[in-house]
């Protein structure tokens, strides 16, 4: 029997009651899983409000720019920071004058000191303060200077409170007040008891520390 085309219509086979439903062919209706239900595109933007126009037309107008609160709070802080840093330069000046610098500030000021008159007017601003570190700078410092009879009073003062803090140098602090001691040609008493201080804490120290220009100058 040869088949016809299109074939006839058949009638609709009735559902068995013992068959399950075959899952919905990809996509999925949006009915049946509402989660994947694809969302609305979001609203456009809004453009952003302008700034108002000042009186007067505008620029083209005659009219004043309009004021920039940014601007005006990086200004702001850039006159912050530079009175901050005045503040910091003028501040080791006054605390070196009222004795409130501390070690490091005395340190500076003493290796930037130009001469014996201010070499000596810090030491005796802060002789109290005064550490192994500040006494071997200040030998050192003093052992380039031109030292006259008018400073011999002070210059023995120093001597006499390098002698304290001999037991607590260490090898360049010793060096350093040795050397200086011996640039600035003094030869009374007070020096040879502060040579002989120095030379007994490093034959105590074994001479730990001592690089070969440390033991020249001692």
């Amino acid at each position: 029997r040869r088949p016809t085309w299109p074939p006839p219509p058949q009638a609709p086979q009735p559902w068995p009651q013992n068959r399950q439903p075959q899952p919905q062919a990809y996509p999925p209706q949006p009915h049946a899983y509402p989660y994947l239900r694809p969302h609305p595109p979001p609203p456009h933007p809004l453009p952003p409000h302008p700034l108002p126009r000042p009186p007067g037309g505008g620029l083209a107008g005659g009219g004043k720019r309009p004021r920039d609160e940014s601007l005006d709070h990086s200004s702001w802080r850039r006159d912050e920071q530079q009175s901050s840093d005045a503040r910091i330069r003028v501040e080791p000046s006054r605390s070196a004058a009222g004795g409130q610098c501390n070690a490091k500030q005395l340190n500076n000021r003493i290796s930037d000191a130009s001469g014996t008159e201010e070499l000596l007017t810090l030491f005796a601003a802060h002789s109290t303060s005064l550490d192994h570190i500040h006494a071997g700078n200040l030998w050192n410092k003093l052992g380039k200077q031109n030292i006259e009879r008018r400073h011999e009073e002070q210059l023995e003062q120093l001597v006499q409170r390098t002698l304290d803090l001999v037991s607590s140098c260490n090898a360049r602090a010793l060096a350093n007040i040795a050397h200086g001691v011996a640039k600035c040609g003094r030869r009374s008493g007070v020096e040879r008891a502060l040579y002989a201080a120095v030379a007994e804490a490093a034959v105590r120290s074994r001479l730990a520390g001592f690089n070969p220009q440390d033991l020249a100058n001692t």
